[in-house]
């Protein structure tokens, strides 16, 4: 795909083998979800923020049109009863000049979401809503965030993302090292391009910029 396509977007009524972050499963039912992928140029030497910009947009949209939905690091947007409705994936070319968006949100119930813990909805089963309109203000929202990350970076953007978030100081998080092994910390901060600064118990600072990471978001 050239430059000069680029944005470009996707919409996909149903996915028979959706992926979401580490390879997990994610689905997509049809009449029941809005997935779509949107394809930008992105001219950035570090990425590490792109998904939490996407979330922030993803999140700022949804509030605008009266949803009560929060993030949880790095771009879970969660519903008000804090159950993961909508997912993002990220992946960049080999050059990482451009950036495709991979976005799938739970509008009703889904049939063995939770299996995957993908409980969380926006609607509830009676309730109808204009998709068309909800996707174009999502691209419209994702398009103007991430004009304002590649004019300013991701300071500029941080308050938003903390504005939204479930995440406060000294908040307690379960830390994924490795398959085998999770540890107890504690939310510090984000870093200079939105990489998660957490204490352990001994009072060291961790900076996780991408890995299998998860949240104790029930702990204090």
């Amino acid at each position: 795909m050239t430059k000069r396509q680029l944005p470009a977007l996707i919409v996909c009524e149903l996915q028979v083998a959706g992926r979401g972050r580490h390879n997990h499963s994610w689905i997509s039912e049809h009449g029941k979800s809005l997935t779509f992928s949107l394809t930008v140029d992105v001219d950035k030497k570090v990425l590490t923020g792109l998904s939490l910009v996407v979330a922030i947009a993803v999140a700022k949209t949804l509030r605008a049109c009266k949803f009560k939905v929060a993030l949880k690091w790095p771009n879970d947007v969660l519903d008000n009863l804090g159950r993961k409705l909508a997912g993002i994936l990220i992946e960049t070319s080999q050059s990482k000049k451009q950036a495709v968006l991979g976005i799938g949100i739970n509008l009703w119930p889904l049939s063995g979401a939770s299996a995957v813990g993908q409980t969380g909805v926006l609607f509830s089963p009676n309730k109808t809503v204009e998709r068309n309109l909800l996707l174009a203000k999502l691209v419209r929202g994702i398009l103007d965030e991430l004009a304002t990350w590649h004019r300013q970076g991701w300071q500029a953007l941080r308050g938003a993302w903390f504005d939204c978030s479930i995440h406060t100081p000294g908040s307690a998080l379960q830390v994924s090292i490795n398959p085998a092994e999770k540890r107890r910390m504690y939310f510090t901060d984000l870093g200079s391009h939105g990489e998660l600064i957490a204490r352990d118990d001994s009072g060291k600072l961790h900076t996780i910029a991408t890995g299998e990471v998860s949240f104790d978001v029930t702990g204090g």
